[in-house]
């Protein structure tokens, strides 16, 4: 009787380390199952040796490649300048044959004996003087050379035509040669004149809006 109670306790005894070992061990799996789903996969990036900063492109400056340097506009000498050359390079109307019939007045005559300039970098105001402008215009240089000048109104005071007269603009653009030198082209328009001067017109068959002229003219300064 007794050893038929032994032999069962004997095998409980046994197994006991067995199922232990086993229990312990599915706890330790389910550990290791939890511990992955709350971690998640090993997202750290490898150390490749690229220097990547995590900015998406590389270490390097872009392109080092020194600006062009800019040119400095052009500064004209401030002081008295005077014409130097004039030439009458398209008159459609013949306006300078009328104006010699008609008024004894030679075209290039009307030209301003005079011009005060005053100049400053990319930049220069010019007046004639003693000539009727209706006062000083700004040029501006586009770049280096070349400049385009405000649209000037003139009234002609230089000539004593009594009642008699016109109203002209001058459009003037042109280049540099250096500060105390320019060059460039003067298109004179008439947008009114007095009866007398329009009605010569008319019996010459034409129009003084349409008798529109162009100059070259080289402007020097004055030493």
């Amino acid at each position: 009787m007794l050893r038929t109670l032994l032999f069962p306790m004997v095998l409980l005894t046994a197994c006991a380390p067995a199922v232990a070992e086993l229990d312990k061990s599915q706890d330790d799996g389910a550990e290791s199952t939890s511990d992955e789903l709350t971690q998640g996969p090993d997202t750290t990036p490898e150390e490749d040796g690229s220097g990547d900063d995590g900015s998406g492109g590389d270490d390097s400056d872009g392109d080092d490649t020194d600006p062009e340097p800019v040119e400095p506009l052009p500064t004209l000498s401030s002081g008295e300048w005077v014409p130097t050359g004039a030439g009458l390079e398209d008159d459609p109307c013949g306006w300078d044959d009328i104006l010699s019939d008609y008024y004894r007045v030679d075209l290039f005559s009307l030209l301003p004996s005079s011009f005060a300039v005053r100049g400053e970098e990319g930049t220069f105001e010019i007046e004639a003087n003693d000539y009727g402008a209706a006062g000083d215009i700004t040029c501006t240089f586009e770049d280096a050379e070349s400049f385009t000048c405000q649209q000037q109104e003139v009234t002609p005071t230089t000539f004593d035509l009594g009642d008699y007269g016109w109203r002209y603009t001058v459009d003037f653009f042109g280049r540099i040669v250096d500060e105390d030198i320019i060059v460039g082209e003067a298109i004179v328009g008439y947008p009114s004149a007095d009866d007398y001067t329009n009605d010569i017109l008319s019996r010459s068959g034409v129009r003084l809006s349409d008798c529109t002229q162009t100059f070259s003219l080289e402007l020097q300064l004055d030493d």
